[in-house]
């Protein structure tokens, strides 16, 4: 009985060491890039709606 939950612990271990790390790394991340102002886009550029029909001056 004591096997098998050893078993179990010993297989799910990597995973759980691999997450905690994962964690803590993408906190590391998030803090260090916490205070960094984003690029301000002064004239968003809207894309026009794509339209599998030719124009007017296409058909032309």
């Amino acid at each position: 009985m004591l096997a098998g939950a050893a078993q179990s612990v010993a297989l799910g271990l990597p995973f759980a060491l691999a997450g905690s790390i994962k964690g803590a790394y993408d906190l590391v991340l998030w803090r260090w890039f916490s205070g960094v102002p984003l690029p301000q886009d002064d004239d968003p550029v809207v894309p026009e709606r794509a339209s599998m029909r030719p124009t007017e001056e296409q058909r032309s």
